[in-house]
């Protein structure tokens, strides 16, 4: 499963990389952007299959980016909601006493991959392992946790 998880990614980066292509060279033919429809057509796949590949190369966007273009704007999390309730202040408490029972590494992953939405990429550089390797871990952690609680 994990296997076929990196062979979609790896074959998503590939063929996202193809759609921007030809979306260019079809803007410089046709002076228009081409529909979802007109570029699954070109590669003979269903339309599903080309938003996940555009998608898959837009980096996600995180709380704390910017949402105004001047260095002092506002942080995305601002502009959020606070819905704050008894229940929700709960539910905080009792996930960080959750994720504090988690070693050093297993936090530092948990941690930085919910709470400061960085990709399995970024943490195997800081951690000096592979983008696998914390997917593996991030899934036994996961596990662990769910059998736990």
């Amino acid at each position: 499963r994990e296997n076929d998880e990196v062979a979609y990614e790896t074959l998503f980066d590939k063929y996202s990389f193809v759609v921007k292509k030809l979306a260019y060279e079809y803007y410089s033919n046709n002076n228009d952007s081409p529909s979802i429809n007109d570029i699954a057509k070109k590669f003979s796949v269903e339309p599903d299959d080309v938003v996940i590949a555009i998608s898959s190369s837009k980096m996600p966007l995180s709380i704390y980016d910017k949402f105004e273009e001047d260095e002092e704007g506002q942080e995305l999390i601002d502009k959020l909601h606070d819905g704050t309730d008894d229940n929700s202040l709960v539910d905080k408490i009792h996930l960080y006493n959750i994720i504090n029972e988690l070693n050093d590494r297993e936090k530092k992953i948990i941690v930085l991959r919910y709470f400061r939405d960085k990709t399995q990429t970024e943490i195997a550089e800081s951690l000096g392992v592979s983008q696998v390797q914390v997917s593996r871990l991030e899934n036994k952690i996961i596990n662990k946790l769910r059998l736990k609680y």
